[in-house]
């Protein structure tokens, strides 16, 4: 983890950078891409997380793609290749799709209310249920 993440990113998304994405901020864990339609972040933790996140540029991030992987077995540019196949095997995501970012921030937002009222005692927990 030496290496400086904008040296990973140009690198490993040349293909992105290509097609529209300008790296608009950059510091050693933090890395910002955008399109006219969609930005990406990406954030590398000092212990090892790659997070990944795209969002309809002017939207909320926490509503949008995301992707988390850990430096270990993989390094940050195998996590930056399978983040980027993700990204390209759903269209939409890298289009920034409006009906697609819309889908998604009312999944995260049933998911989190959910949440909140299992938390607050409320409901059941929220995820997959045993058969």
């Amino acid at each position: 983890m030496t290496e400086v993440l904008g040296a990973i990113v140009r690198e490993k998304w040349t293909s992105l950078l290509a097609d529209g994405f300008d790296i608009v901020e950059e510091d050693p864990h933090l890395l910002l891409l955008k399109s006219s339609i969609v930005t990406v972040r990406v954030v590398l933790d000092p212990r090892g997380e790659v997070d990944i996140d795209v969002f309809r540029t002017g939207g909320e991030r926490l509503y949008g793609w995301a992707y988390t992987g850990i430096v270990g077995r993989a390094s940050v540019g195998r996590l930056l290749e399978i983040a980027l196949a993700q990204m390209r095997q759903e269209p939409a995501i890298l289009r920034g799709d409006a009906e697609f970012y819309e889908a998604l921030a009312n999944e995260k937002r049933a998911r989190a209310h959910a949440m909140t009222e299992y938390h607050a005692g409320r409901g059941p927990r929220p995820g997959r249920r045993l058969p």
